[in-house]
């Protein structure tokens, strides 16, 4: 299993659509090349990690 941690900002609410199934979209700053740039990557979290995303990101941000 491959692995790694992104740090980055939530650009819009994650939208969960049952408790299992979480989307979400993260700014992450890209510092390689000349100039930096910002890439924006679209996630999907299931099961356990889902229940995360829906009670420590959402309650974090004040959105619920």
């Amino acid at each position: 299993m491959n692995m790694f941690v992104l740090a980055g900002r939530l650009t819009d609410e994650p939208e969960s659509k049952s408790e299992n199934v979480v989307r979400y979209c993260l700014a992450v700053d890209n510092p390689f090349g000349k100039e930096s740039k910002v890439d924006f990557l679209d996630c999907v979290a299931f099961g356990k990690e889902a229940e995360f995303v829906i009670e420590d990101l959402l309650k974090r941000y004040n959105l619920i």
